[in-house]
């Protein structure tokens, strides 16, 4: 089976040198080699080479640059929708987002501008992630629209710190149902989504070159819930429940690892989102980040992931955090 990586590392270099338009239209003389794939399959293809070609002089990053269809967990949230539109930007084909709720005006202001048109590049599917039978049904719609081709980027990033929006201080404030719901939100549903969803991780992996980018698994994690780093105490659930979810990437590492998909945790920093507002007042001007300066940073670390990253925990800035 030829391999689309092979294909762009050999080529790209005389490629480049025309335009995007003449490249991809050169490139036409070698469909026959893989005439044994699909229409849509070649389609892919060959849309996969001219985002490579049109975006090889504008990456930043030191390897290939993106391709392939990328899901966002909860992508019409504050930062879901900064991380969709940089995925986006950065060159990936298609970007499938879920909901849970009627599309924000941000959100719909991106579906306008990408989800429209002969070449849609942003689809919405809906999503419970304390559901199990909507995850189930939310990855049986993306299998029906990617395919054979799979996934190259899966990204959970729901959250939540507490039910009512502020963390307990005390263990005297610990109840049974909150705990209940932040596990539920913060690493239930996760564990569920890569349940659903790393199939379509593994069909990708199947699929790429060796020296390709590797399939990614993103779970959208927290410093605090670091054993480690625990210096200041409080906030029960959320600690608790984001050390779960670290121990799920932990695990989910070890088994799809040997899979060639790669899977890690990462901490947005504080972010200005709703989620955060109550404690903007504690948080030095320097360290609150807007959601779209968050989204580029953790992008850029995601597009940039090999098997070396497998396993681990970063901040935004491509530091590890101890677990």
């Amino acid at each position: 089976m030829i391999c689309e990586g092979q294909v762009v590392r050999q080529l790209v270099p005389l490629l480049a040198l025309m335009s995007v338009k003449t490249a991809a239209a050169s490139l036409s003389a070698f469909l026959p080699t893989i005439s044994h794939r699909s229409a849509m399959e070649r389609s892919r293809f060959m849309a996969g080479v001219t985002r490579r070609l049109s975006s090889a002089d504008a990456s930043t990053s030191t390897g290939p640059p993106p391709r392939g269809t990328a899901f966002v967990q909860a992508g019409s949230g504050g930062l879901g929708i900064a991380i969709c539109k940089e995925l986006l930007r950065s060159g990936y084909g298609e970007v499938i987002a879920s909901h849970n709720r009627p599309p924000s005006a941000a959100f719909q202001e991106l579906l306008d501008r990408y989800g429209g048109g002969e070449h849609k590049r942003l689809h919405q599917v809906h999503l419970d992630i304390t559901d199990e039978a909507s995850i189930e049904a939310a990855s049986q719609w993306v299998e029906g629209s990617v395919g054979a081709e799979g996934l190259d980027l899966v990204i959970v990033a729901s959250g939540m710190l507490h039910p009512s929006g502020r963390g307990e201080t005390s263990i005297s404030k610990v109840t049974q149902a909150d705990l209940q719901r932040t596990f539920a939100v913060n690493c239930v549903g996760h564990a569920l989504v890569a349940k659903w969803f790393s199939p379509l991780l593994v069909r990708r992996s199947q699929r790429v070159c060796a020296a390709d980018r590797p399939p990614r698994l993103v779970n959208i994690s927290a410093r605090i819930g670091s054993i480690s780093d625990n210096r200041l105490g409080g906030w029960y659930g959320y600690r608790m429940s984001k050390a779960a979810l670290n121990q799920l990437t932990r695990t989910l590492s070890v088994e799809l690892g040997k899979r060639n998909v790669c899977v890690f945790s990462v901490h947005p920093g504080t972010v200005d989102t709703d989620f955060s507002r109550p404690y903007h007042k504690n948080v030095p001007e320097e360290q609150l980040f807007p959601a779209d300066k968050s989204a580029s940073m953790l992008v850029k670390l995601m597009n940039e992931a090999s098997m070396e990253q497998n396993g681990r925990f970063f901040a935004y800035d491509g530091s590890e955090i101890p677990w």
